[in-house]
């Protein structure tokens, strides 16, 4: 219950940040995202942990030097896949991570926005997406319907989480 209340305070702040400025800081973005990297590798995840750390690393390198590091990152995947109790899990997390990773690549998703997502499906698993998406969808709707071009995503991450939080209190 703790953490669940922490992690709305959170996605609270950063919502506030989204609503006012339209951006969100990386102070309030990074520290739980690596905290949730850290985490996942105490937690005898290290491939999963590795495969994330790759995403970011990727993020800075030219297209054209990417051969090596693209093969590094299959063979994490297929090590996360061939090292996991759980590999079917270990598996969709990691799929779940990379796109992501590529949404705000194609920059499709702010990188606060992806940074969060990131965070929260390393800390509670792939299902806390469910809720996000269906409150982003009604947030969409909406903003059609209202004729605005972009919304503040964080405010469906936020509505989304707690209203898993609610429906399902995570246990660790």
């Amino acid at each position: 219950v703790i953490l669940a209340i922490g992690v709305c305070f959170w996605l609270a702040a950063c919502t506030a940040y989204d609503l006012k400025w339209r951006e969100v800081p990386p102070a309030l973005t990074l520290p739980p995202l690596f905290g949730a990297v850290l985490w996942n590798a105490l937690s005898g995840k290290f491939a999963l942990a590795l495969f994330v750390l790759l995403l970011f690393i990727l993020a800075d390198i030219s297209y054209k030097g990417r051969g090596f590091a693209n093969g590094l990152q299959a063979a994490i995947f297929c090590l996360g896949l061939s090292t996991s109790a759980e590999p079917v899990l270990a598996g969709t997390v990691m799929l779940t991570m990379f796109v992501i990773w590529s949404i705000w690549k194609l920059e499709k998703m702010g990188g606060a926005d992806a940074q969060v997502l990131m965070a929260l499906v390393l800390l509670l698993g792939p299902a806390v997406l469910l809720p996000i998406a269906v409150v982003g969808g009604i947030q969409g709707l909406i903003h059609l319907l209202a004729h605005k071009k972009t919304m503040p995503f964080m405010v469906s991450i936020l509505a989304g989480t707690c209203a898993l939080f609610l429906a399902q209190p995570p246990s660790f």
